[in-house]
């Protein structure tokens, strides 16, 4: 039973790549002359790493959708403990995407002007993003 699965495997993953080896010098040399330097690689996979957690998405998208909002008020919203939101506010702003100002002993997020534009991580249809970030 375990050898027929394994040549099931091998079968379909025969499928999904080239018998022969050969490819398009032209387009692989102008594909590859465009792709960005390491350095821009590696801060986006920094970026893309810090979006990857639902909550740091549900603060961007409700931070899009006013022009700030307390520490007290997304915990609340993401229903987690003030220094839980805190982490998550911190790493977006480590990450330039997030300005904050403290009012008193009450501290402010909004979203920071020009350093990300919004459509790169919120769809045009605000209801896609509730279908993406209600979906389990």
């Amino acid at each position: 039973m375990e050898i027929k699965s394994e040549l099931l495997v091998s079968k379909q993953k025969a499928n999904d790549i080239c018998q022969v080896q050969c490819f398009n010098t032209d387009l692989v040399a102008e594909i590859s002359q465009a792709l960005p330097e390491e350095q821009i690689l590696a801060e986006a996979q920094i970026l893309f790493t810090a979006l990857a957690d639902k909550s740091r998405l549900k603060i961007l998208y409700a931070l899009s959708n006013t022009q700030e909002l307390c520490v007290c008020d997304l915990a609340f919203m993401l229903g987690m403990k003030v220094a839980a939101a805190s982490h998550h506010l911190r790493k977006l702003r480590d990450l330039k995407i997030l300005q904050h100002r403290n009012e008193g002993k009450l501290a402010y997020y909004s979203l920071k002007v020009g350093a990300l534009p919004i459509s790169c991580f919120i769809p045009c249809h605000k209801s896609s993003l509730k279908n993406i970030l209600t979906f389990t």
